[in-house]
């Protein structure tokens, strides 16, 4: 199982990314509420900051898979919670809704992709994430 990475298209991609960012599994994302204009609005804001932006993983089957969004935690709300350092990266990851029955090691194998993706740059030393406390996943 192997993943490919492409920018999200904000636009173009907003009907696929609604999709998932208002299912009941996605709620510490946030925008549960939120409506597909609502999503480009987001995506759009995220992808013209220059230090934060985001990717969809594709799968084997050259299907979309995850949403995974890369920041620079110094240019970010963490910044005034933890003592960033340089060479952190902040990473945010949320996999699609499955479509059929679980594929064991597969969450395992897009996280894989995920950090192989982050620290092909030579500047990362350490992936920063935040968990919400309240998700028990």
């Amino acid at each position: 199982m192997s993943f490919t990475f492409r920018c999200v298209d904000a636009v173009a991609d907003a009907p696929l990314l609604h999709s998932w960012v208002t299912q009941p599994y996605a709620s510490f994302w946030g925008m549960l509420s939120s409506t597909v204009e609502g999503v480009v609005e987001e995506y759009s804001k995220i992808q013209a900051t220059g230090h934060h932006h985001a990717v969809l993983g594709i799968n084997d089957d050259g299907l979309p898979a995850f949403l995974m969004e890369e920041y620079l935690p110094a240019a970010s709300p963490l910044a005034a919670v933890y003592a960033v350092q340089e060479g952190d990266i902040g990473m945010h990851l949320l996999v699609a809704p499955p479509s059929g029955d679980p594929q064991p090691g597969y969450t395992a194998a897009v996280m894989d992709a995920v950090l192989e993706r982050l620290f092909e740059n030579a500047r990362v030393e350490r992936v920063v994430v935040e968990p919400d406390a309240r998700n028990s996943k």
